[in-house]
């Protein structure tokens, strides 16, 4: 099962190695950090810095919760683009005859 920090690489559409090669950190101590078999000192920081969150809130007391409402964050993010996704191929142009509509009717 995977983490929450996994699973916000995973919605961000980022990979372990898109980290290692961005900051020229070693793969293999990224994965194992991000995983959380193993925390090496110097790369919470390079993590930390890539994905633009809080290093101590991420690996420190209270974690879970920090992460997992990133996590959820993400969630709502993907959400709404997909729903503007669909509003736009499904709806596109019946937005402004419905404003019409009310118009007719409440005159």
């Amino acid at each position: 099962m995977k983490n929450y920090l996994q699973k916000l690489l995973d919605l961000r559409d980022i990979t372990v190695l898109q980290i290692a090669q961005a900051t020229g950190a070693n793969y293999h101590s990224i994965q194992k950090t991000v995983k959380g078999t193993r925390l090496v000192k110097t790369v919470k920081p390079v993590i930390a810095q890539y994905l633009g969150i809080d290093e101590t809130r991420t690996w420190g007391a209270g974690s879970q919760a920090y992460l997992r409402r990133l996590v959820e964050k993400e969630i709502a993010k993907k959400a709404a683009a997909e729903r503007r996704k669909l509003e736009s191929k499904y709806l596109r142009g019946h937005n402004q005859r419905l404003t019409e509509e009310k118009v007719v009717i409440n005159a």
